[in-house]
């Protein structure tokens, strides 16, 4: 009776942290797409040490994410709470390093429409109206890095 109890303990507290597990992969593609666009905003503002360690830590974590959700370890479920969006949409592809470069690259436009080609609360711009005054560009990215918290990354 005792090995039974030994057993069924050790089977939840297997399961229970596969589970913790496979949400934290799920969660390393918020991380990816957060790094990402932490990214894009210092590259858009000259801040070389900071573009270099985002985009390593979000090719990091996206790695991470693309193995978990390859070898089918991220249930439905986990992917609803954790994926973002874009990040689902964008995972098509023949390798996991093309889908890494298709969600760098959406993920970077994005980023870049934000400070660009999008008002302050985030509607679109009419085209005639895209910011491409290089001292506010710079202004904006440095605002959304900071707002964004990209330095506590």
């Amino acid at each position: 009776m005792m090995a039974r109890t030994i057993l069924a303990v050790t089977l939840t507290v297997i399961i229970a942290s596969t589970t913790h597990a496979a949400e934290a992969d799920a969660k390393k593609a918020m991380i990816m797409l957060t790094h990402w666009q932490c990214y894009t905003w210092a590259s858009m503002h000259d801040n070389t040490a900071a573009v270099e360690r985002h985009f390593v830590a979000g090719l990091e974590a996206g790695n991470v994410f693309m193995d978990a959700a390859i070898a089918g370890m991220i249930t439905p479920e986990e992917a609803r709470a954790n994926v973002p969006v874009m990040v689902s949409l964008t995972m098509q592809g023949p390798t996991k390093d093309f889908i890494l470069g298709r969600l760098f690259e959406s993920i970077q436009g994005d980023a870049y429409d934000e400070i660009t080609a999008e008002n302050e609360i985030g509607l679109p711009l009419n085209p005639a109206d895209y910011i491409t005054d290089d001292e506010l560009i710079d202004v904006k990215a440095r605002t959304r890095y900071d707002r964004a918290n990209c330095t506590l990354l």
